[in-house]
Formats: structure tokens, sequence, C-alpha cells
């Protein structure tokens, strides 16, 4: 999440919490099918990249960035711990029964710092994941950036030229080779939010559409699993790089039309269901499955946040998108820690404690 997006919060709160919930509208748009292994793209070797056999609908995930570290260096080199990342893993199956996918952020920057450690991490983690009965949704590269930072792109970076790209496809290709044989990878995310800090610039919309495009192409070379990018799937004030909306930007390179759609998001529809419906067309436009990487934002108490899980999942679950919400456990992360001196809280966003303890109300995700 970025920080114009909390800009606007306390409006949307007001809109969201504080005023009771309507009657729900009539969903118009048709909930996507059912496709058994769908074949939406071929990579350069000719092999179909195949979807699952029961397509996204049954997704139930959460968002995994574990306790011990605030930036990708942190999680995935000399900090990396196998045996808490199954017990925390083990903890939020026996909270979330239909838990089943976790969205697991990996990092370039531990790659460059350790190359050989940070892949042998990052497929441990893919062998614990796959161990415990689930799927992984891994994510590449990100571009959301706020305090503490993660880590991962900037328009400086992808401003440097062939040879750093040329790295970037080493590293994307390198990764998911490693996971391949796992058969544990729903689906491949090239990047978090990629377009946080460049909406309406028309120069950084265009390169980061290239790079998409062309992590896309390494993905679709080495695996044969469906490649998307985690995109926030709202609709642009005016038209950037011909297009006015990320979906329409990223659609033709991608499988799978991913979205984080927060509460917050497709206000100018004026209603949720309006927006939802609206995604779906948009997919429908491509003939592309939707899968909804990111949702459940956070709020300022938990009576208001299990409010707001309930009305996101229900319009998700009505229209057959499957989910990923944020996140499983408190983490350094922001977003997943309370606000404190000099390191901003943002919104606190896990499901259950380190100890497997279900926050008040939370169990509503089960209910989905």
């Amino acid at each position: 999440m970025n920080k114009r997006r909390r800009s606007y919060l306390a409006v949307a709160f007001a809109l969201t919490v504080a005023v009771p919930a309507a009657a729900v509208e009539k969903t118009t748009v048709q909930p996507q099918p059912v496709k058994a292994t769908e074949v939406c793209a071929r990579n350069d070797s000719g092999n179909a990249v195949q979807m699952p056999e029961n397509g996204f609908s049954d997704v139930r995930g959460l968002g995994f960035i574990p306790p011990w570290g605030s930036n990708g260096r942190d999680v995935w080199l000399e900090r990396f711990d196998a045996a808490e990342y199954r017990r925390l893993i083990q903890l939020g199956k026996k909270a979330f029964p239909k838990l089943n996918t976790l969205r697991i952020v990996f990092s370039m920057d531990a790659w460059y710092d350790n190359r050989e450690l940070a892949v042998q991490n990052m497929r441990k983690a893919g062998e614990i994941v796959k161990s415990e009965g689930m799927k992984m949704i891994p994510v590449y590269f990100n571009n959301w950036h706020t305090i503490p930072d993660f880590g991962g792109l900037s328009h400086e970076i992808l401003k440097s030229g062939s040879g750093t790209w040329k790295n970037f496809g080493n590293y994307i290709t390198e990764v998911a080779q490693t996971l391949e044989p796992l058969d544990v990878v729903l689906v491949h995310d090239i990047c978090n939010e990629p377009l946080n800090n460049c909406l309406y610039w028309e120069e950084g919309t265009e390169r980061m559409r290239d790079f998409v495009a062309k992590m896309a192409e390494y993905l679709h070379s080495v695996s044969r699993v469906p490649v998307t990018v985690g995109s926030q799937a709202g609709p642009w004030k005016r038209t950037t790089c011909g297009v006015d909306c990320d979906i329409d930007l990223f659609a033709p390179c991608v499988d799978v039309i991913s979205c984080h759609p927060y509460i917050v998001m497709g206000r100018e529809f004026g209603s949720r269901e309006k927006y939802l419906d609206w995604i779906l067309e948009k997919a429908a436009k491509y003939g592309k499955p939707v899968l909804a990487t990111e949702c459940c934002i956070g709020a300022r108490t938990d009576a208001e946040r299990v409010e707001i899980i309930r009305k996101e999942l229900d319009g998700l679950v009505r229209r057959r998108i499957g989910f990923v919400a944020h996140g499983l456990t408190p983490s350094p992360a922001a977003d997943l820690h309370k606000a404190k001196e000099g390191q901003g809280g943002g919104f606190f966003m896990p499901f259950m404690d380190l100890n497997g303890v279900v926050r008040p109300g939370h169990e509503a995700f089960n209910e989905y």
C-alpha cells in the first residue's frame, strides 16, 4: 500500500465503516466460470501455460512476511529460520482451515547480496509450503515503498540499462526454475503494485509496462505455471500510455488478471459492487481469469477491520473470485505491526499473532 492511498483512508472509513452498510446491490456481471486445465498462453518453447484444474475461485490465501525482518535481505538471508517458518504456517492452517495459499514476497536485493543462500532459502520455503499441502504465489519484485521499506524496484534502477534488466532476468529465471520441480507455485507474480509512484507519468508507466512484459517473457521461457502481476486494478482519471487503467496496461503479457480490490478502491464507480463488476468485465475482454492477490485493508479497531473483511470477501466470493488477504502474522514489515516511535505502523493487518491466536473476530476468514 502506498502513501497516497493512505491520504484518503480517513474519508474512506467514514464512508465504509461509520455508515451502516446498505442493501447489497444485484450483481450484473456473471461470475467467472471455472475451466478445467485452461490454456491461456504459450511460452517461447511452445509449451502451454497450464491453469489449475479448478481455476482460481477456490483460492483462500494470506500474505506471509515472516517476523524476523522488515526487508528482503533480513527475511531471505542469514536470519531465515526454516523451523519457525514451518511452525507459523502450521499455526495458520490450524487457525484457518480453509487456508490453501500463501503469497510470499521474494527479494531481488537478497539475491544480489548472496545468490546461493537466497535461492536456497527460497527453495526451502517452497518445500515447506508444499509439505504442508499448500500452494504459494511467489512475488519476485516489489514497487510498494513505505516505512520501513521492504526493498525492491525504483525507476532509477529501471533506467539503468539492458545489463541490469538481464540481471533481473537471471534472478527471476533462477528462482522460478528452482521452484518448478516442487509443483508448489500456483501463479508467478512478477511485481507487487508496479505502478506505485508513477501513475500519470508517461515515461515511468511505459518503462514499467515494458519491464513487466520482459519479465513475463523470462518466466514463460522456463515455467508452465501461469504468470500475473500484482496491480491495484484501478481506473485512471486520464489516459496514460494509451490506456485508462492498469488492467489494460498489463493484461496482454500475463495469463491471470490480479487485483488488489481494497475497499478504498474504485470509489469512482459509486459502489463497490459496480467496481468489482468492472474488474470482471475487463478480464472478460481479455478472456483471462481473475484473482485478488491482496485484500482486507486494515482499520483503527478489530471491530472495524472485521466489518471490512466481511464486505470485501463477500463481494469477491459472490463473483467466484479467489482471494489472498493480507496477512498471516505480525512482522516488522510495514502494515504488519502496530505504530511505534520513528517507525510508522500504517495498518495492523495480520490475522493472528505469533502464537496462533486469532485476532478478535478475524475468524470471519473461515466463513468464506
